[in-house]
C-alpha cells in the first residue's frame, strides 16, 4: 500500500506542477506575441480556450500513462513518452482549433504554447531525473528465471535507464518477500500465488509467460524483451464509450488530414500497375462475424498466390514495398474503424480460414472488435511466433483498458518507425 500511496502522491504533486506549467506557457505565449499590452479581444478568446487546452495537455500525458510512473526515478523512455503524449496533444489543439474555431486570435499563440509547455514539462522532469539519478539509490530487484535471462534484464535496465538494480535470483516465488520489484522470465510459476504474496513490489512480466492472459499490466520495450507490468492499469466503468469515442475523433482526423497523401497514393498505385486501387478481402470480426477490410492495393492484381505473403513475394509492386514499409497500406482501414467493424486498437483481423482452427482459449479475442494496430504490432510483429502473437492478443482481450489503448497508439508511431516487420 505504501509504494501505490507515494506513487498517487507523486502523480498529483506531477499534475499540479504540469497545470501551473501549462498556465505560464499561456501567459508567456500571449506575451511574446502581443507584449505586456494584450488586446481584450485576444485575452478572452484565450481564456475561451484554455479549459480545452488544459483538458488536451492533462489528458494526453495521463492517457500516456506519465502520471503513473515515478517521477523521483523515471526510466530515460519516460521523456520519448511525454514527447509522444506532448505530440499528440498538440495535434489535437491544432484539429480543435481547426475545426472547432475555438481560436479566433494569432495561431502564434498556439505555436508558442506548444513549444513552451514542451520545455517546461521536459526541464523540470530532467532537473528530477538527474537529482534522482544521484542522490536516490536504484531500486533493488529480484528475477525469476534462468541465470542467462537474469543477466539480460539486468543489462538493459542499467543500459536504458530504468531505476532498477537486479541483485538476485531466485528460482521459485516463494523465495520473493513480496516487497522488492520482481522480473518474471519463467513460465513455471502460480499466478495467485503470485498476486497473493505480493504487497507493494513492482511486477514485471516477460511476454513470452504463457500465463500472463490473468492478470492486468502495461507493456514496455526493454531492449527487445516485452516487459509487461502487472496491475498497473485496471479497467475503466466507461471504457467501450471512450474507445469508440477515441476511434471516431482519431479516425475522422486521420481522414481529414491524410486527405492530400490518399490521392497520391491512389495516383502511385494506379500508375505502377494495373488494377484497383484498394485491396478487399473477408476478415473476421467481433463475435466471429466476418467483414470486408480495405487497404491500399500493395500486390499486381493479375497474379495468384498465398492470400498471406512474405516480403520477399514476388507480386509486391514497387510502390507496394513503400506503403508496407511505413504501414502507409492500411491506411484506408480508417473507414473500417468508422463504420464500427474495427477499432483503432485491437485483436489482428484474421482469415475466417484461420479463425475458424482457433482453440477454444484463443476464440475469447472475438469478443471485442479487431484493431488497426495491437499489441502484436508494437511488440516484435513478424519476430513472434503465432502462438506469442495469439497470447498477446488474448491478453488485450482480457486486459484491455482506454489507457493501454492509448499506450498502444503512442508506441506504434515508434513501431513503424523503426519498422519491426509486418503482419
Amino acid at each position: 500500500m505504501k509504494g501505490r500511496s507515494s506513487r498517487g502522491i507523486e502523480g498529483t504533486a506531477a499534475i499540479l506542477l504540469d497545470v501551473l506549467l501549462f498556465v505560464a506557457a499561456v501567459a508567456l505565449a500571449l506575451v511574446i506575441r502581443f507584449g505586456e499590452a494584450i488586446p481584450a479581444r485576444d485575452l478572452f478568446e484565450v481564456r475561451r480556450l484554455f479549459p480545452f487546452l488544459l483538458l488536451t495537455r492533462l489528458g494526453t500525458f495521463a492517457g500516456a500513462g506519465i502520471y503513473r510512473r515515478s517521477f523521483l526515478r523515471p526510466r530515460g523512455s519516460d521523456f520519448a513518452d511525454l514527447v509522444e503524449a506532448w505530440a499528440a496533444g498538440s495535434v489535437i489543439l491544432a484539429a480543435g482549433v481547426f475545426f472547432g474555431r475555438f481560436l479566433e486570435t494569432s495561431r502564434l499563440v498556439l505555436i508558442y504554447e506548444a513549444a513552451f509547455s514542451l520545455a517546461f514539462t521536459l526541464f523540470w522532469r530532467g532537473v528530477v531525473f538527474l537529482l534522482g539519478r544521484t542522490l536516490l539509490p536504484p531500486i533493488p530487484a529480484a528475477v525469476l528465471g534462468t541465470d542467462e535471462l537474469a543477466s539480460r534484464v539486468g543489462t538493459f535496465l542499467l543500459k536504458e535507464g530504468w531505476r532498477y538494480r537486479v541483485d538476485r535470483r531466485i528460482d521459485d516465488i516463494e523465495s520473493w518477500d513480496g516487497s522488492t520489484a520482481l522480473f518474471l522470465t519463467s513460465s513455471d510459476y502460480d499466478p495467485d500465488r503470485l498476486m497473493e504474496r505480493r504487497r507493494n513490489g513492482a511486477v514485471y512480466v516477460i511476454a513470452d509467460v504463457p500465463e500472463i492472459t490473468l492478470v492486468s499490466a502495461v507493456p514496455y520495450d526493454l531492449g527487445g524483451m516485452v516487459v509487461l507490468s502487472v496491475g498497473e492499469v485496471r479497467g475503466e466503468h466507461h471504457y467501450v464509450w471512450a474507445k469508440r469515442t477515441l476511434d471516431i475523433v482519431l479516425s475522422a482526423a486521420i481522414l481529414i488530414l491524410s486527405g492530400p497523401l490518399w490521392v497520391l497514393i491512389a495516383l502511385a498505385v494506379k500508375l505502377d500497375s494495373p488494377g484497383p486501387i484498394f485491396f478487399r478481402q473477408e476478415r473476421t470480426g467481433k463475435g466471429g462475424k466476418p467483414f470486408r477490410i480495405l487497404k491500399f492495393r500493395t500486390m499486381r492484381a493479375d497474379l495468384r498466390g498465398p492470400d498471406l505473403t512474405e516480403d520477399s513475394d514476388p507480386r509486391i509492386t514497387r510502390v507496394g514495398r513503400i506503403l508496407r514499409r511505413w504501414s502507409l497500406d492500411e491506411l484506408p482501414q480508417v473507414l473500417n474503424v468508422l463504420a464500427g467493424v474495427m477499432s483503432l486498437v485491437g485483436p489482428r483481423p484474421e482469415l475466417p480460414r484461420i479463425t475458424r482452427t482457433y482453440p477454444a482459449w484463443r476464440r475469447l479475442v472475438l469478443q471485442t472488435p479487431p484493431g488497426l494496430t495491437g499489441l502484436v504490432q508494437v511488440c516484435g510483429r513478424d519476430d513472434l511466433t503465432e502462438e506469442e502473437k495469439g497470447r498477446l492478443d488474448l491478453f488485450y482481450v482480457m486486459n484491455r483498458s482506454f489507457e493501454m489503448d492509448v499506450a498502444i497508439l503512442f508506441r506504434t508511431v515508434r513501431a513503424v518507425w523503426k519498422y519491426r516487420g509486418r503482419t
